[in-house]
């Protein structure tokens, strides 16, 4: 009878750690869940607040070429109102006249040794070109 007590004992024993470790590997998953879900919305909250200020320096730096367009234009404006007078009503300036050139030539014509056809090109695969006469 102790024997089967003692056996008894121990197995409720044992089923007592098993529950204590089952107990424990629940609250472990839970805390590693509440874990990841608390990371998960600080990223999110962090992605936001990065969002948020690239959304902020986009706004500035427009407004800021914004500002630079329109200081530009009110200069462009000042300085057509400077302008004065269209350079069209003005007299066309004169033209310059071009000097003639005298032709040197010889009053006379030696005759000369008739000139010989230039080389016949190849290309670089041995084949003759010739020049078109327009180009002659």
């Amino acid at each position: 009878m102790k024997e089967a007590r003692a056996t008894q004992k121990q197995q409720e024993k044992e089923k007592q750690q098993e529950k204590a470790k089952k107990r424990e590997l629940y609250e472990l998953k839970a805390a590693n869940k509440l874990l990841k879900i608390r990371q998960a919305e600080e990223r999110r909250v962090e992605r936001d607040r990065i969002k948020e200020v690239k959304m902020q320096e986009e706004v500035a730096k427009a407004a800021e070429k914004q500002c630079e367009k329109e200081e530009k234009d009110r200069q462009k404006a000042l300085q057509i109102t400077q302008k004065g007078k269209r350079k069209a009503s003005r007299a066309p300036a004169p033209k310059k006249k071009r000097q003639k050139t005298s032709s040197g030539g010889a009053a006379f014509v030696e005759a000369s040794a008739p000139t010989l056809a230039p080389p016949v090109r190849t290309t670089s695969r041995g084949r003759n070109v010739h020049l078109p006469a327009k180009f002659k």
